[in-house]
């Protein structure tokens, strides 16, 4: 009893259940934000202005990386989210000032995007701080879960609270929900910061280089991939279809992630991480297979099954592996690296597959994601099986 209970220590602390609180709150601002392209789309902006109005945010996002990541680091979490939050709430409401898509709706969303950012890659490097390391994929598939709850509550909720195009509704509850996370996050445990006298920190690009690090930045950037274009034109995507809604496919989606998470991600250890994280890749590919080759209701929740699968597995398996192979002064680094492969395939990858969905439609635009997944799986796979061969060329940088 007392050996078993040494092996797997408690996960449900009170600092955890806090955190999880605070990344609800914050999550599910984001999370209504999935309604932003039909807000875009309302002012005149076709798909091609909506992908260069996502990456334009990434652009911002991406500059501020490198800063982001010392900063978690070395000034402590819980002052980025006392801080960081109340930016959240005001940029939130700066979509009321928005009427065209043109110069105001990129400022704003660069303001939106670099709050996102921040504030996402603390919650993530708060919890590599009071997640046990014997239960590190469970509390990293559990803390995840109240950034998956928002993306079906927040589709679902942002259509019943736009109603008649009343986007205004849904930008004032997205700020107010950020608030009550500000409030939350005030008791959080107050943890010292990982590299208080800036002597071990070996910095950015050096963190970006770390030979067993790279591997996983490859396969995060496939995950961005089906993640970018599911939430910036799966909206769109289902008014013109006019089948099903946006809340049916994302409250499926997210549903089946919760219930992979909840059930699935206590003994990842027997199954292999590496394979299971083939395996959800690679249904995270067939997501965007199947969206390119049906357009019934039922092809559709089959996507979104699939989907739930893949990223319910992908991300605390990434996240878990990170957390292993990252020194622990550079933790917040190694998220902002992370989370900013996110901004970049926005910034690529969003213009392009607008630009694409413009050319071709959406079915083969699909199809195209869903290849270049599989793709990047593949270079994934390789790249692991030479840094196992050759471990003399595989460390640290």
């Amino acid at each position: 009893m007392t050996e078993n209970a040494a092996e797997r220590p408690a996960l449900f602390t009170a600092a955890f259940v806090t955190l999880w609180v605070v990344g609800f709150c914050q999550e599910m601002s984001f999370g209504l934000m999935v309604h932003l392209p039909g807000f875009l789309e309302s002012l005149g902006a076709t798909e091609a202005r909506i992908g260069l109005i996502y990456g334009g945010g990434a652009i911002v996002a991406l500059a501020l990386r490198p800063m982001m990541g010392r900063l978690i680091d070395q000034v402590g979490r819980r002052r980025i989210f006392l801080a960081g939050i109340p930016v959240l709430a005001v940029a939130s409401v700066s979509w009321l000032a928005v009427a065209d898509p043109g110069a105001p709706a990129f400022v704003a969303r660069m303001a939106y995007t670099s709050a996102e950012i921040m504030l996402f890659t603390n919650l993530l490097a708060f919890g590599s701080d009071i997640v046990p390391p014997q239960r590190r994929t469970q509390g990293f598939a559990l803390l995840g879960i109240s950034g998956l709850l928002p993306i079906g509550l927040g589709s679902i909720i942002g259509d019943l609270v736009i109603g008649d195009d009343n986007f205004n509704r849904l930008f004032v509850l997205a700020s107010a929900l950020a608030v009550v996370g500000w409030l939350v996050a005030w008791l959080l445990p107050n943890i010292a910061s990982q590299d208080p006298d800036r002597l071990v920190h070996r910095g950015f690009l050096r963190v970006l280089r770390q030979g067993d690090l790279m591997p996983l930045w490859l396969i995060t950037c496939t995950f961005a991939t089906g993640i970018m274009t599911l939430f910036t034109f799966m909206r769109t995507y289902v008014d013109q279809l006019g089948t099903g809604s946006v809340g049916l496919y994302l409250g499926t989606y997210a549903g089946v992630a919760i219930a992979v998470r909840l059930i699935g991600t206590t003994r990842t250890d027997r199954l292999g991480v590496l394979r299971l994280l083939a395996v959800a890749a690679s249904l995270y590919a067939v997501e965007f297979l199947v969206l390119g080759l049906t357009s019934s209701v039922t092809g559709l929740l089959v996507a979104a099954v699939c989907g739930g699968l893949g990223h319910g597995f992908q991300f605390p398996l990434i996240t878990t592996l990170l957390v292993d192979r990252a020194r622990l002064e550079e933790r917040g680094t190694g998220f902002a690296i992370f989370s900013g492969l996110f901004d970049a395939v926005y910034l690529v990858g969003a213009p392009v597959v607008g630009i694409l969905i413009v050319a071709a439609g959406y079915p083969a635009s699909f199809r195209i994601v869903g290849l270049a997944i599989f793709a990047g799986l593949a270079g994934f796979v390789v790249w692991e099986r030479i840094r196992r061969r050759l471990p003399t060329v595989t460390g640290a940088a």
